[in-house]
């Protein structure tokens, strides 16, 4: 039976040539360019759908899944393999975009990354819309009309709710654009009819077309007129588009935070002003994201690595220096920061060391927790014992609200120490403060330990761990701001989020001298300091 209907769909295609030709072992994805209006010619027009573009290449049954950039993902879409591998299909390669539709049938580009991000890809849709080859037959050579009236047939018989056909339109482009703009989604894709098919090029044989929020498509033009963007990656968005720092950002107006009201293009708008200060905390740093698709009463997910997402302004960091792993981010300029924050990014997280040498940190992270229910009397004291312990190890620490409960206290190192003995002498001094003072301090994790008590949380000090990078915005109500603060200011200081994205540009605007002067001052672990701790060093 199987074998019967595969014979069935292998007759939808043209007579098979006497001597077939291989299939290609790669073959990268036609691209569109966007035009700001639609030029004049006969067109076939799609759904764009917001997603990820994916090829499929089957080869005596067995199905691999790429992304645009030729990278294997048929490990994290085993339902989208194992459906397209029951299809039954001679050996061919298979062009479409991968969604994640919402409750309306409209792509959902967040909640697709969220899918991604937390391994729930069972049941995204596989949209197709090409076929460049099939059966020993190069297609990319026969016209638009003719390779999709054979994956249709293709198609045919597949009730499977992962696979969809992307159904085509021929009337009049603005008909077109209006009605598909109406239903919310991004755009269109027009298709040139008759044109052949173009692996990995960019040309004017396929045009995005953007739905606007206020203005209207405007009429035809020559083909010579259109002006397009050579954008190098997809797109996405609900259409009405902003840009800040030259980045575009897609659903502006999604609001962020209800507390204060932020919107999208109000926290880029934000960061844009506050990059003067936060991009110094983040250079030359690997830095983790923490993203809020639904918002910050939302889920959020603390992103270190690149994972599945394209980011052409994020430096990538090389893959050898955190093996196993997608490449490592770094943000040294603001169309970057401001990528990160189009992505969904609201809080921005940096290592404890520079990546010219990421296995010797530059700074020790103190993280004092407390039990929720303490007053802030009781934080602001533990702050100034704690500083005080520092001060008599002869080490200089620097404070900042952490945005959230507490305080952080860095203290800034010479790069000599590696990851064990940084770790370790943070670890001493939590529980040097712990056995001083129990009835204040713990180093010991969960909130039965931290109950009427601080936790010392030394564990930021070990490779591979972040903390909020000074200046950032955290991704609770109101947006407050993790601020660098000055010893004498502490007592003025009411609480942890003292500061937020209403007050802190004053802030900065009106401060005459640094908060951390003489921060970069680097400091020694010395001999000495273990002893009045009472511990041994690690050995090396």
């Amino acid at each position: 039976m199987a074998k019967s209907l595969s014979e069935d769909r292998r007759s939808a295609a043209a007579d098979t040539p006497s001597e077939p030709l291989p299939l290609p072992s790669s073959l990268a994805p036609q691209r569109a360019t966007r035009v700001e209006q639609p030029p004049e010619g006969d067109w076939l027009y799609e759904i764009k759908h917001d997603g990820y573009r994916l090829m499929s290449r089957i080869s005596g049954g067995e199905v691999r899944l790429f992304n645009r950039e030729g990278l294997d993902w048929t490990a994290d879409l085993p339902r989208q393999a194992a459906a397209i591998a029951a299809l039954n299909l001679s050996d061919c390669w298979l062009d479409g975009k991968l969604v994640q539709a919402n409750a309306d049938g409209v792509a959902d580009y967040l909640a697709l990354q969220e899918a991604f991000e937390s391994g729930r890809c069972l049941d995204l849709q596989y949209y197709l819309f090409d076929l460049p080859f099939h059966n020993g037959q190069d297609l990319r050579e026969q016209p638009l009309e003719a390779r999709r009236t054979r994956l249709k047939k293709l198609l045919s018989g597949s009730r499977h709710p992962l696979l969809r056909y992307s159904e085509s339109f021929t009337a009049n482009t603005l008909d077109v654009l209006e009605g598909v703009c109406t239903l919310n989604h991004e755009g269109v894709i027009g298709k040139r009819r008759g044109s052949h098919y173009h692996d990995g090029e960019r040309n004017l044989d396929w045009i995005k077309l953007d739905c606007l929020s206020e203005d209207s498509p405007t009429p035809p033009m020559t083909e010579s007129q259109a002006r397009h963007t050579d954008d190098p990656h997809h797109d996405f968005g609900d259409g009405h588009r902003e840009s800040v720092a030259g980045v575009s950002l897609s659903t502006p107006e999604r609001i962020v935070d209800r507390a204060s009201q932020f919107s999208k293009v109000e926290l880029a708008r934000f960061y844009q002003r506050l990059a003067g200060w936060l991009l110094p905390q983040l250079k030359e740093r690997p830095v983790a994201l923490m993203r809020a698709p639904q918002g910050v009463e939302g889920d959020l997910f603390l992103q270190r690595h690149t994972e599945h997402l394209t980011l052409p302004h994020i430096n990538l960091l090389p893959t050898a220096l955190d093996p196993g792993h997608a490449p490592l981010m770094q943000i040294d300029h603001l169309p970057a920061l401001i990528e990160a924050v189009q992505r969904g990014a609201v809080e921005f997280h940096a290592w404890g060391a520079s990546r010219d040498r990421l296995d010797l940190p530059d700074r020790l992270v103190l993280d004092l927790d407390p039990d929720p229910a303490l007053p802030w009397r009781t934080v602001q004291d533990a702050t100034l014992q704690t500083l005080a312990l520092l001060d008599g190890l002869g080490l200089r620490g620097y404070v900042k609200t952490s945005g959230g409960k507490g305080m952080h206290l860095i203290v800034p190192l010479a790069r000599h120490a590696r990851w064990n003995r940084v770790l370790a002498f943070a670890k001493a001094i939590a529980h040097y403060l712990m056995t001083q003072m129990p009835e204040r301090f713990t180093a010991a994790q969960g909130p039965r330990s931290r109950a009427g008590r601080i936790f010392v949380d030394y564990l930021r000090n070990q490779r591979g761990a972040s903390t909020v990078a000074a200046y950032s915005v955290r991704a609770r109500p109101g947006l407050p701001i993790s601020t660098p603060i000055s010893r004498d200011e502490l007592e003025s200081v009411s609480s942890a989020q003292h500061w937020h994205v209403g007050n802190i540009l004053q802030r900065l605007e009106q401060q005459t001298t640094d908060p951390w002067h003489g921060y970069n001052y680097r400091q020694r672990l010395t001999e000495r300091m273990w002893t009045q701790l009472g511990v041994e060093p690690p050995h090396d």
